[in-house]
């Protein structure tokens, strides 16, 4: 049976963004398991003891028809400096699955490189553990069809802070930045030159 996986960031004891995480943990149960409504995660987390928690912390929510699994530990955010482009062909991962072994088969090609960039059909994707965002020194843009539908990437988009719109390969010459967002990363905090992109 597969599992899933929500990511949540706590800050200083309350979980952030929870509106979303509770929309993407009822459509994934709904399509896979036909659950219209489940718990919601904000209550779940709570009952983890974290109002004396302070600082940024990582909840890892595994689940399938039930929650199975709750994780929470501090937050290291990588490293990344640099960014090399890799084909995904035929990948898929459109549901936050808790196998990561495609994904994670792609980033080992990544070589001296500390992360990468998926395209498909020569259309820039994600990375392997996050949505995208480059800025043209104007406006912030993300790719339209990413691998995987992000929560982050939802919010940013309906707050007007971030643009869809179709990045080919070609088109990295046309941005400054590639800044790299996810549950745990907001828009601004991880970011590469775009001069550090390559294959």
């Amino acid at each position: 049976m597969s599992r899933f996986i929500e990511t949540i960031k706590i800050l200083d004891g309350i979980p952030q963004h929870i509106y979303y995480h509770n929309e993407r943990f009822n459509r994934t149960r709904k399509d896979f398991f036909g659950i219209s409504a489940g718990p919601d995660l904000g209550n779940i987390l709570q009952e983890q003891k974290l109002q004396n928690k302070s600082g940024k912390l990582k909840a890892t929510i595994e689940y399938d028809k039930k929650i199975q699994e709750i994780r929470i530990q501090n937050y290291l955010p990588k490293e990344i400096k640099n960014l090399r482009l890799i084909n995904g062909k035929d990948l898929e991962y459109s549901y936050k699955f808790a196998n990561r072994s495609a994904l994670n088969e792609l980033l080992n090609q990544r070589g001296d490189f500390d992360e990468i960039i998926i395209y498909r059909n020569d259309y820039i994707t994600d990375s392997s553990f996050a949505n995208l965002a480059f800025y043209d020194g104007n406006k912030w843009f993300t790719p339209l069809h990413p691998l995987l539908k992000g929560t982050c990437r939802q919010r940013l988009i309906e707050e007007k802070r971030i643009f869809e719109i179709p990045v080919k390969t070609e088109d990295l010459r046309n941005y400054q930045t590639c800044c790299l967002i996810n549950a745990m990363l907001d828009l601004g905090e991880l970011c590469v030159d775009a001069d550090n992109i390559s294959y």
